[in-house]
């Protein structure tokens, strides 16, 4: 079932990102990951896209297959920074191909060596750019866009980013898919004041189970200084952990967050499984336990 249906429905969604691997090893290591979160019938699985194209490649042969030969339903990430119209028709044109329909629209982080103004004179200076350009070239799109709990880290006010989601939506956004968090609190007051700037869409929140101290330093570190509540800090600050004791408590961690989220009725839920199936797995068993 197309993801637009599925909203459509009002069903809920349960999904899971991964990344296109860099090497043999890494590409076993995904195939055996989808492998074993099959066996959780998700709604879809989303593939991971560069800057600057620099995965395209990748991501269009790992939608390809995990459609084709897995039989999954998949949607793909596509970002603009530095596009052109025709290496976005292009993209458009490999996926309907393939029979794929379902994007994650993105503007994608500004590499360190290009000058910010080549992608202000651009043809997508914004990811409501693209998601404009994909709704011209079809209908028949299931597009998403991304959501920033804690605000982008570019923008200059949460209402300012709010804004900015607004003008995805009002460009054919269909729902929206949040960056990770680990405070409930902080995504339902974000909710709030998303549909108080009458945007109605299924916000559909991101969990990670942090799985380690230097994990959680560089993803809040590049996702811009998400909140980290104490029992978190305390746990990876109190005394050196083993690698199981870190999963574990990532595990119970993000299933308490899912149980909560569920009982304030969220649309679905995105799982960011970093390419391994464990913590996923595991947090699924105990939500249906």
């Amino acid at each position: 079932m197309a993801i637009k249906e599925l909203f459509a429905q009002h069903k809920k969604t349960f999904s899971f990102e991964f990344f296109p691997p860099k090497d043999a090893a890494g590409e076993a290591l995904l195939y055996q990951t989808i492998n074993d979160l099959r066996a959780l019938h998700p709604s879809f699985v989303s593939v991971t896209y560069g800057a600057m194209g620099t995965n395209q490649d990748g991501t269009l042969f790992f939608v390809k297959k995990i459609k084709q030969e897995l039989g999954v339903e998949v949607m793909a990430h596509f970002t603009c920074v530095c596009a052109d119209k025709e290496r976005v028709r292009s993209f458009l044109a490999e996926l309907e191909a393939a029979g794929i329909y379902n994007i994650l629209a993105l503007r994608g982080d500004i590499p360190d060596d290009v000058d910010r103004t080549q992608v202000i004179a651009g043809d997508f200076r914004y990811a409501s750019d693209l998601i404009a350009a994909i709704r011209e070239h079809s209908n028949a799109f299931t597009i998403m866009a991304a959501g920033y709990p804690e605000c982008h880290p570019e923008a200059p006010s949460l209402d300012a980013d709010i804004d900015a989601l607004k003008r995805k939506i009002d460009a054919g956004a269909q729902a929206v898919i949040t960056q990770l968090f680990f405070m409930n609190d902080v995504f339902y007051r974000y909710c709030d004041r998303v549909r108080a700037r009458g945007i109605t869409v299924p916000i559909i929140p991101g969990i990670m189970p942090v799985q380690s101290a230097r994990q959680l330093e560089i993803f809040s570190s590049k996702c811009g200084g998400i909140s980290i509540p104490p029992e978190i800090k305390n746990f990876f600050t109190a005394k050196e952990r083993t690698k199981e004791e870190a999963l574990q408590f990532g595990i119970d961690f993000a299933t308490a967050q899912c149980r909560d989220l569920l009982r304030h009725d969220v649309p679905g839920i995105h799982f960011y499984t970093l390419n391994r199936s464990r913590a996923t797995r595991l947090i699924f068993e105990q939500l249906n336990k």
